[in-house]
């Protein structure tokens, strides 16, 4: 059962600090990523959306470690939704990233549904935001679901096998991984109050960005074996 912790700093009091800490440990991955794959020579339009990703997931996490678990008591639960809004953009990225990439093996038409259908998912779950019977976070679970399951880990699959791309199977093997974190969230596994299974599933998820960064740090280098040409602008 989940216990409330808190500590005392100095007169402020944080709620959750280890949940906090361990959000934290997660959004520096994320922005430590974010800025080694920043740093690399070679850019581009792919490039862009998959780094960016981090970017976002890095700022969800941060708006996550506090008002969603250490001063969540000073503000309203609506807050919430600044972090999950950035955690679906996170997602519209890595989907776009990944569509623009498996293009070579998709074709051109399915590449072209797919970024529509890409944009509507986003828009459903910015919809779905407005509502309070639907503002909660098992929409947040939904849309990464849909967006990690049924949208990269097809096409890096596919990639993968028709095209033999490293990048695209060590993304492939994260996402098969990111199912741990979700199923020690979901069934509320805890060893300690203050190692509950918020803590667990954020340590768990500090791997899977890692092992995301390296897979997109391989894909960068595989953009270049597979001569894959990248457009200069976001077309639906």
């Amino acid at each position: 059962m989940f216990e409330q912790t808190e500590i005392d700093i100095f007169g402020f009091l944080l709620r959750e600090p280890m949940t906090t800490l361990t959000d934290l440990i997660t959004a520096s991955i994320c922005f430590i990523s974010f800025y080694k794959l920043t740093s690399q020579t070679q850019q581009g339009y792919i490039q862009t959306l998959l780094r960016y990703y981090f970017l976002f997931m890095g700022l969800a996490t941060l708006n996550a470690a506090f008002f969603s678990h250490g001063i969540l008591y000073l503000v309203t639960p609506n807050w919430k939704v600044i972090g999950w809004s950035c955690s679906s953009i996170a997602i519209l990225l890595l989907e776009l990233g990944s569509i623009e990439y498996g293009k070579s093996w998709l074709g051109s038409t399915r590449s072209r549904y797919l970024r529509i259908l890409a944009f509507l998912q986003l828009a459903g779950f910015f919809g779905l935001m407005l509502f309070p019977e639907t503002r909660n976070f098992n929409m947040v679970k939904l849309n990464s679901t849909i967006g990690l399951a049924f949208f990269s880990l097809p096409i890096h699959a596919l990639s993968w096998r028709k095209g033999g791309s490293e990048g695209s199977r060590t993304i492939c093997l994260a996402i098969v991984y990111g199912i741990l974190p979700a199923i020690i969230y979901n069934s509320e596994f805890t060893i300690h109050k203050y190692f509950n299974y918020h803590d667990i599933s954020h340590v768990l998820m500090s791997i899977f960005i890692a092992i995301m960064y390296f897979g997109v740090k391989r894909l960068i280098l595989d953009l270049k074996t597979f001569q894959i040409n990248e457009p200069s602008t976001i077309t639906t």
